[in-house]
């Protein structure tokens, strides 16, 4: 039988595959961790994960980009303050 001859429940996909980039890990990892040593976990996730009208992007997805952009929201991060 090949795939569309089987019965609708047995049917299988491939998933998208998504490679990984572990520089990219690296770099989102070490701005997460700086962002909750500066000001907390609670606080830390939605800024990582949220639009930064200063960075133009969503601060983990830029950190990942690049060094320089990690750089960028390193510097971000070392400003802000533990509310």
């Amino acid at each position: 039988m090949s795939g569309t001859d089987q019965p609708r429940g047995t049917r299988t996909f491939r998933a998208a595959r998504v490679r990984y980039d572990p520089a990219r890990a690296e770099r989102q990892s070490r701005v997460t961790r700086l962002a909750i040593e500066r000001i907390g976990a609670l606080a830390a996730l939605p800024f990582l994960n949220a639009d930064h009208a200063e960075l133009g992007a969503r601060p983990l997805d830029l950190a990942g980009d690049s060094s320089e952009a990690c750089g960028r929201v390193e510097a971000v991060i070392a400003g802000l303050h533990r509310a």
